[in-house]
């Protein structure tokens, strides 16, 4: 656990966790270098939100599975990060605020509240901007759905529009796909969800399809929230083009529509300036985060 300068309401600390050590990171604070940069994940969801909503005529108002435009992204990343015009909920996490956030099919929305749980600006000085991978498989392949294969389908090429059928209203999005993005925060890929087992038959968890989880004996993960909680990678679907991968409340890997309403918990990258002057790493007494 780590204490990076987020406090809530009561002047309490709003704990992260560290996911690890990520190597051969495109780091975009000065130029592009390519660092080592420790990865972490807020302890505790900040509420459940759609990744995507649309409009009825834009895959059925089921959303669009490109993260570079999704309605989430916009929620956690400053507007620096996107262009074009403010969406509703667009940078209220990232700045504080209350507004109306997406939580559903043709662009529904509700009353969010991120003025005691958003991200501070203490916080905001150890992020580093880095270079994200939104890759994908080609096809919706559960035989491929190995932790090994999801850590190298996320850095493909391969992006998640599979739907093409322009008589399916399910297809109908015109959005162009990307493979990367560059931002300050995202969500956790599925390899990351994988390999943060804690099961005494890890390994043989590692070998099995992360979708029959629950009935493996594979059930012990620290990244683990009892919800559906949501993933950054797409999922390619020959019937629509709005599919993502998820945690299912019983740890396995399974796919959502974007615009459920699922858990969200923001992950970012610290800078490598950013030094620990305290604490144990322990949830009651966490690694003190300073610049």
């Amino acid at each position: 656990y780590i204490d990076i300068g987020d406090r809530d309401s009561e002047d309490k600390p709003i704990l992260w966790r560290i996911i690890g050590i990520m190597n051969n990171m495109t780091s975009l604070d000065n130029g592009e270098n390519l660092e080592s940069l420790i990865k972490i994940i807020r302890a505790d969801s900040i509420g459940n939100y759609s990744w995507d909503s649309s409009a009825s005529d834009i895959n059925g108002g089921y959303g669009v599975n490109e993260w570079s435009e999704a309605d989430l992204m916009k929620l956690l990343n400053p507007s620096t990060v996107y262009s074009g015009t403010p969406t509703i909920g667009a940078s209220l996490y990232w700045n504080k605020e209350s507004g109306r956030c997406y939580v559903g099919t043709n662009n529904n929305n509700v009353n969010c509240n991120f003025t005691s749980i958003g991200i501070s600006e203490e916080a905001k000085m150890k992020l580093s901007k880095v270079r994200w991978n939104t890759g994908t498989f080609e096809t919706k392949d559960v035989s491929r759905w190995k932790v090994n294969e999801m850590y190298k389908v996320e850095r493909s090429n391969n992006n998640g529009k599979a739907c093409y059928d322009t008589n399916l209203s399910t297809c109908s999005d015109n959005v162009i796909r990307t493979t990367t993005w560059d931002g300050y925060l995202a969500l956790m890929y599925p390899s990351d969800y994988g390999y943060a087992l804690s099961v005494n038959n890890k390994n043989n968890c590692l070998t099995k399809l992360m979708s029959t989880w629950d009935n493996e004996n594979c059930q012990e993960n620290w990244l683990n929230i009892p919800n559906f909680q949501l993933f950054l990678t797409p999922c390619p679907n020959s019937g629509n083009n709005y599919d993502v991968f998820m945690e299912q409340g019983s740890t396995k890997l399974n796919t959502r529509s974007t615009m459920q309403a699922d858990v969200v918990r923001p992950v970012g990258y610290l800078k490598p300036s950013t030094k620990i002057t305290g604490g144990t790493g322990k949830i009651d007494s966490p690694f003190i985060l300073e610049m």
